[in-house]
């Protein structure tokens, strides 16, 4: 695993997600949170209008 400077970013594609359940906006919510903590960025990478990106909108996971 490389890091620039100590930072590893972490990279969620949700490109082909057409739904969330409700236990992966909990998993996501914490691997953002548990990222975090430790001065990392998660990136989620989804369409603007993809049906997940939407849900993660709505919940305050993704911004515009």
């Amino acid at each position: 695993m490389s890091s620039r400077g100590g930072v590893f970013p972490l990279v969620l594609d949700l490109g082909d997600a057409d739904v969330l359940a409700s236990s992966a906006v909990h998993a996501i919510f914490a691997a953002r949170t548990r990222h975090a903590d430790h001065g990392n960025v998660l990136t989620i990478r989804s369409a603007p209008d993809a049906p997940a990106i939407r849900v993660l909108r709505i919940v305050g996971l993704a911004g515009d």
